[in-house]
């Protein structure tokens, strides 16, 4: 095998990998919300929280009510990916979407500081790149 067709199959099996990760992750979302019960039983579906209750909206249009003394305790509702996305306050999501550049960054200033300590002497662009 020549080398252009190995580095065609490593860079195959690197987006095969990513891929499989990616479905993985993808896999593991709950995607819906969660009631737990004191006596164990998991109530999945739409959930509004109220006051004293929860009202859990099932897949199958089933509506279940969960008093607040009849759930396990403060962990109870678990509030599922969209019900997430939908409460992001966008004020939040800005400042961490500046913010997060700056840690990568700081990251290759700290890579640059130790390589030049081992009297390595790279660019700033490749620390960058190293982080």
């Amino acid at each position: 095998m020549d080398d252009a067709n190995k580095k065609r199959l490593a860079g195959l099996i690197r987006w095969g990998v990513t891929l499989a990760a990616v479905l993985w992750v993808v896999l593991k979302i709950d995607w819906q919300d969660q009631v737990r019960s004191v006596n164990g039983e998991t109530l999945r579906g739409r959930v509004q929280v109220l006051d004293d209750r929860y009202i859990v909206t099932s897949s199958d249009s089933a509506v279940n009510e969960v008093l607040q003394s009849e759930v396990a305790d403060d962990t109870s509702f678990q509030p599922g990916f969209l019900t997430l996305l939908k409460n992001i306050r966008p004020n939040y999501l800005v400042v961490g979407l500046v913010f997060y550049p700056l840690a990568n960054v700081l990251g290759a200033v700290r890579w640059h500081a130790l390589m030049r300590a081992h009297r390595i002497e790279i660019g700033f662009t490749r620390s960058l790149q190293l982080t």
